[in-house]
């Protein structure tokens, strides 16, 4: 009986120092991290960017620009999604690899139309402080 408890205590104690924490190895720039904008370069100059625009574009006399930056994914590939939020305003949104290269080229609307990400979160915005 007492080999028994000792072989038990061994398996539990073996089961325990295995678990090893998972990592993501296609997130090897962190898009997919809660803090994306902080901690890929390209979005953060991208707020930088879109901050200052929404203050020298105005959606109308009265409302000053908005921009947004959205993350979803398309296939299993994390995309970010960069456009204009003003009423009244049509544009077409950016949608951008997670190194910062485009998703869709420029010109192919095919790709945009189709571009719709699965499970898209709003990360910023110029409108909200």
């Amino acid at each position: 009986m007492k080999y028994l408890a000792y072989y038990f205590l061994f398996v539990v104690l073996s089961a325990a120092s295995c678990h090893t924490e998972e990592v993501d190895e296609t997130d090897s720039l962190g898009c997919q991290s809660d803090n994306a904008l902080e901690q890929v370069a390209w979005l953060k100059e991208k707020v930088n960017d879109l901050t200052k625009q929404s203050a020298q574009f105005k959606c109308s006399d009265k409302e000053e620009g908005c921009f947004y930056i959205a993350r979803g994914d398309v296939n299993g590939e994390t995309i970010f999604e960069v456009g204009n939020c003003c009423p009244n305003m049509n544009s077409v949104p950016a949608f951008f690899k997670c190194d910062g290269t485009s998703f869709c080229e420029a010109g192919d609307i095919d790709c945009i139309r189709k571009t719709t990400p699965d499970g898209r979160k709003l990360l910023w915005s110029s409108r909200i402080k």
